[in-house]
Protein backbone atom coordinates (compact mmCIF):
# COMPACT_ATOMS: atom_id res chain seq x y z
CA UNK A 1 0.00 0.00 0.00
CA UNK A 2 2.76 2.46 0.93
CA UNK A 3 4.50 1.78 -2.39
CA UNK A 4 1.37 2.75 -4.34
CA UNK A 5 0.87 5.94 -2.34
CA UNK A 6 4.47 6.95 -3.03
CA UNK A 7 4.11 6.22 -6.75
CA UNK A 8 0.89 8.26 -6.89
CA UNK A 9 2.55 11.14 -5.03
CA UNK A 10 5.53 11.13 -7.41
CA UNK A 11 3.24 11.01 -10.44
CA UNK A 12 1.19 13.93 -9.18
CA UNK A 13 4.18 16.02 -8.12
CA UNK A 14 6.32 15.38 -11.21
CA UNK A 15 4.47 18.08 -13.13
CA UNK A 16 4.10 20.39 -10.15
CA UNK A 17 5.97 23.33 -11.62
CA UNK A 18 4.40 23.59 -15.07
CA UNK A 19 2.62 26.89 -15.02
CA UNK A 20 0.04 29.04 -16.79
CA UNK A 21 -0.62 32.74 -16.34
CA UNK A 22 -3.09 35.26 -17.71
CA UNK A 23 -1.61 38.09 -19.80
CA UNK A 24 -2.87 41.67 -19.56
CA UNK A 25 -4.97 41.08 -22.71
CA UNK A 26 -6.86 38.27 -20.95
CA UNK A 27 -5.30 35.37 -22.87
CA UNK A 28 -3.71 32.52 -20.94
CA UNK A 29 -0.18 31.35 -21.75
CA UNK A 30 1.61 28.27 -20.41
CA UNK A 31 5.08 26.78 -20.23
CA UNK A 32 7.01 23.80 -18.96
CA UNK A 33 8.21 25.75 -15.92
CA UNK A 34 7.22 28.81 -13.90
CA UNK A 35 5.73 31.84 -15.65
CA UNK A 36 6.03 35.54 -14.90
CA UNK A 37 4.33 38.65 -16.23
CA UNK A 38 6.50 41.43 -17.67
CA UNK A 39 5.83 45.07 -16.88
CA UNK A 40 4.23 45.37 -20.33
CA UNK A 41 1.79 42.51 -19.56
CA UNK A 42 3.50 39.78 -21.62
CA UNK A 43 3.65 36.25 -20.15
CA UNK A 44 6.94 34.33 -20.44
CA UNK A 45 7.54 30.88 -18.99
CA UNK A 46 10.64 28.78 -18.51
CA UNK A 47 11.11 26.28 -21.32
CA UNK A 48 12.54 23.84 -18.77
CA UNK A 49 10.45 21.49 -16.64
CA UNK A 50 10.60 22.92 -13.12
CA UNK A 51 12.52 25.95 -14.46
CA UNK A 52 12.11 29.47 -13.17
CA UNK A 53 11.16 32.90 -14.44
CA UNK A 54 11.69 36.33 -12.88
CA UNK A 55 11.32 39.95 -13.93
CA UNK A 56 14.52 42.00 -14.27
CA UNK A 57 14.98 45.69 -13.47
CA UNK A 58 13.94 46.66 -17.04
CA UNK A 59 10.61 44.88 -16.53
CA UNK A 60 11.38 41.96 -18.88
CA UNK A 61 11.07 38.30 -17.92
CA UNK A 62 14.20 36.15 -17.93
CA UNK A 63 14.13 32.38 -17.47
CA UNK A 64 16.43 29.55 -16.49
CA UNK A 65 16.82 25.82 -15.85
CA UNK A 66 16.12 26.17 -12.12
CA UNK A 67 14.57 28.80 -9.86
CA UNK A 68 15.37 32.40 -10.72
CA UNK A 69 15.74 35.40 -8.43
CA UNK A 70 16.59 39.06 -8.91
CA UNK A 71 19.71 40.39 -7.17
CA UNK A 72 20.05 43.79 -5.50
CA UNK A 73 21.09 45.34 -8.85
CA UNK A 74 17.99 44.04 -10.63
CA UNK A 75 19.78 41.30 -12.60
CA UNK A 76 18.17 37.87 -12.75
CA UNK A 77 20.20 34.77 -11.86
CA UNK A 78 18.97 31.18 -12.07
CA UNK A 79 20.15 27.81 -10.83
CA UNK A 80 22.12 25.87 -13.44
CA UNK A 81 20.30 22.72 -12.30
CA UNK A 82 16.80 21.84 -13.47
CA UNK A 83 14.55 22.12 -10.41
CA UNK A 84 17.48 23.73 -8.54
CA UNK A 85 16.75 26.34 -5.91
CA UNK A 86 17.81 29.99 -5.81
CA UNK A 87 17.51 32.73 -3.19
CA UNK A 88 18.98 36.15 -2.50
CA UNK A 89 21.04 36.47 0.65
CA UNK A 90 20.99 39.42 3.07
CA UNK A 91 23.47 41.27 0.81
CA UNK A 92 21.23 40.87 -2.22
CA UNK A 93 23.47 38.29 -3.92
CA UNK A 94 21.68 35.33 -5.53
CA UNK A 95 22.92 31.93 -4.42
CA UNK A 96 21.89 28.81 -6.35
CA UNK A 97 21.93 25.05 -6.00
CA UNK A 98 24.57 23.75 -8.43
CA UNK A 99 25.72 27.28 -9.24
CA UNK A 100 24.09 30.32 -10.80
CA UNK A 101 23.88 31.57 -14.36
CA UNK A 102 22.30 34.77 -15.71
CA UNK A 103 18.64 34.46 -16.64
CA UNK A 104 17.91 34.68 -20.34
CA UNK A 105 14.93 35.54 -22.51
CA UNK A 106 16.08 32.75 -24.86
CA UNK A 107 15.32 30.19 -22.11
CA UNK A 108 11.67 31.31 -22.05
CA UNK A 109 8.68 30.08 -23.99
CA UNK A 110 5.09 31.22 -24.22
CA UNK A 111 2.46 28.86 -25.56
CA UNK A 112 -1.18 29.89 -25.67
CA UNK A 113 -3.23 27.75 -23.31
CA UNK A 114 -5.84 25.53 -24.93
Amino acid sequence: MTKYVLILFLALSSNAYADCLQASNGQVFCGAGRCSLSDSGVVSCSAFKDGGAAVNSQGRVECGRGQCRQNSSGRVFCSTEENGGAAANISGQVKCYGGCEPGSESMCESARGS
